[in-house]
């Protein structure tokens, strides 16, 4: 392969594993992301709860809403709510959580395709500083 092939390869290649690394670098942003909005919904989740329970400290109100929600009594009533804040945040909790899983799996996905770009360009480097380092020494690079 001539000179100019070969570094149209490594061009290519350089150029192949910059733009893999830079999406790298956008997914860990992204599972950075991830990881605050699992905490943030673990804030909410605590939140909601105490404010529930803080909510239920006022028995005649709850009983009243008990009754009107159709439940026996206000300790039900308060289940309830408890049970549906839980099923709630369990929920978003997947939700982040697939994403998050989905993330990382790209990441590997990108990371491979990087170590294979990284092994064909260092091939194609090697190839071309031999290329150079023959011409030099039989005279073809020193003619003049």
């Amino acid at each position: 392969m001539s000179y100019a092939g070969v570094l149209a390869t490594v061009n290519l290649y350089t150029a192949q594993k910059d733009e893999l690394t830079s999406e790298i670098s956008d997914i860990m942003m992204e599972i950075t992301s991830a990881s605050k909005q699992t905490t943030q919904i673990s804030e909410d989740y605590s939140d909601a709860r105490k404010d529930a329970k803080e909510s239920f400290k006022d028995e005649s109100l709850t009983n009243r809403e008990a009754f009107y929600e159709g439940y026996s009594d206000a300790t039900e009533y308060e289940q309830a709510i408890l049970d549906d804040l839980k099923s709630d945040y369990e929920c978003k909790l997947a939700n982040v959580n697939d994403w998050e899983a989905e993330l990382e799996a790209k990441k590997q996905t990108l990371q491979t395709e990087v170590q294979a770009a990284s092994a064909t360009l260092e091939s194609y480097t090697s190839v071309l500083k031999s290329n150079i380092k023959r011409d030099f020494t039989y005279g073809k690079g020193t003619s003049g």
